[in-house]
């Protein structure tokens, strides 16, 4: 059964269950009915959305089967969401819908159910989801949701504004196995007890690793981000060090010696994604880890969907559509000189605007853009939007491009033809090469970087200090770099990290002696524009200063 305190919870709530299956839908009806104040019930996808409509005030959560004749779930809660963003949705789906699966994380669905639906797994969902409600609720009256009131550590919404700010990043989800067991046998203040010496415990574990934070989740669920996507034995280690503190460490409470068990599921963001899928995929490690019986799991794309998500056939129209449409545009970043605090240059960052109208950030569709023959597309349209978009004004402004496209001959001859029409502003643009460990032939990369040079445009090497990169790369290149962007991984903390601070200047004195200028990324606050200046960087770049946008003048007007 749902711990009590839950159940209270979910007494004041209202829910809408939609399945076509009338034996089914009786079936969890009665489970419903047993947990929250009232349940409607919707025949399809249509009925759900009528009711919904004539009532939108009266529904708190929406549990919908995706199948379902005349209007299926996910037309229903893409046309709920155009009204209403936070409403709380679970989709229920067969093993085999992955395209759907992939549908409903893109629509921001807040958990998902596995057909059959057994009465455990309802309850595991629901427990959460239920907790979530609430939580957002108490939100809206009080900032202080953002610490959790019983540990002190910030909270479930302080990590999502945490990984809003954070490209790259290392998440580990930390569940109490049957932790309503200890709640039951010992009673709820000494669960408490046990919950704020687990978090004393994983916080040694956290101190070890630069910028680790802890977080409490409602129920027994703790959240461990490490900003930054660690090498997959560090990952192993910080779960066999979680799982040695408490599995192998019982817990003195009063006359009690309590035994906890946890499971952990860990995903890896190795590029910019969306808040939601960087959760959810760390959830469905965790129901994994569950299913197979292991203490963790590392997320893959083929642990729940049996294709790799990059290549899911979701993508495919999506971007062909968008590319037909021209709805790949470029949003600009200013990059700020910081010897005169003025916006001198810009970056040009591909975004993707939807059928609806909303921005779809580049970490949704790049990655699945680099698998389809469309990347090419994006590319040029990219190019050409930003020679467009600064013919008609003197600053400087740079676009990406990546290792393989340095080398692919169609591209290379594009970008030389548009260079060739456009001279007067190829003077003021500036190569940004992406990926610059995964060059292999540098002979082409040095040709390339010679016939751009030949137009005056600039070359700069992006993400400099992360992964693998180094100077030797840079010298095999050719050493004709003009700028080196310096990785937001180290930039963020060089205001209170000394050993970020010591290689962000190295760096800096070794670019300066090459005749290589530098520009700070992720720059966030004041005190890190403060510190890089002081160690010399030429330029920044980051929210401090502003977020891409789509209106160069609101930066040009400053």
């Amino acid at each position: 059964m749902l711990e009590e305190q839950i159940k209270e919870q979910a007494r004041c709530l209202n829910v809408l269950f939609v399945e076509d299956d009338p034996v089914t839908r009786e079936l969890i009806k009665t489970l419903l009915e047993k947990v929250f104040a009232r349940v409607y019930l919707a025949r399809d996808g249509q009925e759900g959305l009528d009711l919904f409509q004539s009532e939108p005030r009266a529904v708190d959560l929406i549990i919908s089967d995706i199948s379902m004749p005349r209007m299926d779930g996910l037309e229903m809660m893409q046309a709920i969401r155009e009204t209403n963003k936070e409403q709380k949705m679970i989709i229920i789906s067969a093993h085999d819908e992955t395209e759907n699966l992939l549908r409903a994380i893109e629509l921001g669905v807040d958990s998902f159910l596995i057909k059959p639906v057994f009465k455990e797994s309802l309850e595991r969902v629901l427990s959460r989801v239920v907790s979530d409600i609430h939580r957002d609720r108490e939100l809206k009256n009080t900032e202080k949701l953002y610490v959790d009131a019983l540990t002190g550590l910030p909270s479930r919404v302080k990590l999502l504004r945490d990984l809003e700010e954070i490209p790259k990043s290392s998440l580990f989800l930390i569940n109490i196995d049957d932790f309503k067991a200890v709640n039951k046998l010992y009673g709820y203040d000494t669960g408490d007890l046990v919950l704020r010496e687990m978090a004393e415990r994983i916080l040694e574990v956290v101190k070890q690793y630069r910028g680790g934070r802890l977080y409490r989740f409602p129920a027994g669920e703790f959240a461990l981000m490490v900003p930054e996507a660690l090498p997959e034995p560090v990952i192993e280690s910080i779960a066999c060090q979680i799982l040695h503190v408490v599995d192998d460490n019982p817990f003195y409470i009063d006359d009690y010696i309590i035994n906890v068990l946890v499971t952990i599921g860990i995903s890896i963001a190795r590029r910019p994604l969306i808040v939601r899928k960087r959760l959810f995929n760390a959830d469905v490690a965790l129901e994994q880890a569950r299913e197979r019986r292991l203490k963790y799991l590392l997320y893959r794309e083929d642990l729940r969907f049996p294709r790799d998500y990059e290549h899911n056939l979701f993508w495919i129209p999506k971007l062909k559509e968008a590319v037909q449409d021209s709805r790949i545009c470029p949003f600009f970043q200013p990059i700020i000189n910081n010897r005169s605090g003025r916006v001198e240059k810009f970056e040009a960052l591909a975004r993707l605007i939807d059928t609806d109208g909303s921005i779809v950030p580049a970490g949704m569709f790049l990655g699945p853009a680099q698998k389809t023959i469309f990347f090419r597309d994006i590319t040029r349209n990219m190019l050409l939007k930003s020679l467009e978009a600064f013919s008609r004004r003197e600053c400087e402004f740079s676009v990406n491009i990546s290792a393989a496209e340095l080398t692919d001959p169609e591209t290379r001859s594009f970008i030389l033809h548009q260079l060739e029409q456009n001279q007067k502003t190829a003077r003021r643009m500036t190569f940004e090469i992406l990926e610059s460990e995964g060059i292999e032939n540098y002979e082409m990369a040095r040709a390339f970087i010679r016939e751009v040079k030949g137009y005056g445009c600039r070359v700069a090497i992006d993400d400099f200090g992360s992964g693998y990169s180094n100077f030797v790369r840079i010298m095999d290149m050719v050493m004709d770099i003009d700028y080196l962007k310096i990785d937001g991984s180290l930039i963020k903390n060089i205001h209170q990290d000394s050993r970020a601070a010591i290689i962000a200047e190295s760096i800096v004195n070794i670019s300066r002696k090459m005749g290589i200028q530098t520009i700070a990324e992720f720059v966030h606050c004041r005190d890190v524009f403060e510190k890089g200046r002081e160690m010399g960087i030429d330029y920044s770049q980051g929210y401090y200063f502003g977020l891409p946008g789509d209106n160069l003048e609101i930066f040009l007007q400053e």
